[in-house]
């Protein structure tokens, strides 16, 4: 027991060595409970000053075009920032804990924000299922778990699919942004969840919020605003 236990030791030692984990903004190796980033760069991160309501910027970004009760947003956007670079780090290099770890921290927020109206369930903006396939997760959905973790309620799965693959908004100008989704998510009809008053929507960014937008609009082509309230929590958002 001693020698299989010393030898997994010495195996994890060599695998650190070879594949040290480090933050991913700064390159610090990563001490104790530290996920993905370290203490300094994690406390370093631009937060946003605005509390889950609807007066959100992210939600005044979609007045006339959407109906929803009210947003949220964690970090401010801006390219080359610390929050660039976890969100790149959550979308391309497998830092998938440390996205389950920053919706808690969503989470928390949204469950300290006196918010009144509650929600009944969490749904988690769908990608393409081939590219989803590729990268092997979707990373709002590892966001809506660590949000669910900490509200308590269910991540609803099964309501959206994504029908047409687009390309990253982040990397498209502003005007291209609005162009890119258009008609690609679809609601499930005979999709049965009770109690359905109101389902929170999220996702990793917000850039112009036309996916959110589509998104929302598949859901009012079956649910009416009398009938569900929709709002959204979104990792950053592009300023």
């Amino acid at each position: 027991m001693f020698i299989k236990k010393l030898g997994k030791e010495i195996g994890t030692g060599f695998s650190e060595l070879l594949f040290p984990n480090i933050c991913v903004v700064c390159n610090d190796l990563l001490i104790g409970t530290e996920t993905g980033i370290c203490s300094i760069c994690y406390n370093n991160m631009p937060y946003s000053p605005w509390r889950f309501n609807d007066q959100n910027p992210i939600v005044k970004a979609l007045w006339g075009r959407s109906l929803l009760s009210a947003g949220f947003h964690l970090l401010s956007y801006r390219k080359g920032s610390i929050a660039s670079r976890v969100l790149h780090s959550i979308k391309y290099e497998n830092q998938q804990d440390l996205a389950v770890m920053l919706g808690r921290k969503i989470g928390f927020e949204l469950r300290n924000s006196g918010f009144l109206i509650p929600v009944d369930g969490i749904v988690a903006i769908p990608m393409h299922p081939k590219k989803q396939k590729i990268r092997g997760y979707n990373q709002a959905e590892l966001l809506a778990k660590g949000i669910s973790e900490v509200i308590s309620k269910p991540l609803i799965s099964g309501l959206l699919t994504q029908t047409r693959q687009t390309q990253t908004q982040t990397a498209k100008g502003r005007e291209d942004r609005g162009m890119n989704t258009g008609d690609k998510y679809q609601c499930n009809v005979n999709f049965s969840f009770n109690p359905l008053n109101h389902l929170l929507l999220v996702d990793d960014v917000m850039t112009t919020g036309s996916t959110l937008q589509a998104a929302e609009m598949a859901i009012r082509r079956v649910y009416s605003p009398e009938n569900l309230q929709l709002s959204i929590a979104t990792l950053a958002y592009v300023f």
